[in-house]
């Protein structure tokens, strides 16, 4: 299912203007995702690099960091969520 682009920027745009954990973002994307399309299920992927990483100088400061969560049938069936990573 293809969710409209200004929904997903407005979920998105809702939740990252509040100072979180990149865990916590994705977790309340999946959510926010399922509440208003109450899908079989939801698969959330973050990758982003993290200004603090790059502001210390720290080696490799350039690494993506990822986060998924998943709701629904993404959390039973293993190979759906499997495909859904890559």
């Amino acid at each position: 299912m293809h969710m409209p682009q200004n929904t997903s920027s407005t979920i998105f745009k809702k939740l990252s203007n509040n100072l979180t954990l990149q865990e916590t973002l994705t977790k309340n994307i999946a959510i926010e995702i399922q509440n208003a399309l109450d899908p079989k299920g939801v698969m959330v992927k973050i990758s982003a690099n993290h200004m603090c990483s790059s502001l210390l100088n720290i080696e490799n400061s350039q690494t993506e960091f990822e986060t998924t969560y998943s709701t629904g049938i993404y959390e039973i069936a293993h190979t759906l969520r499997n495909e859904a990573i890559l």
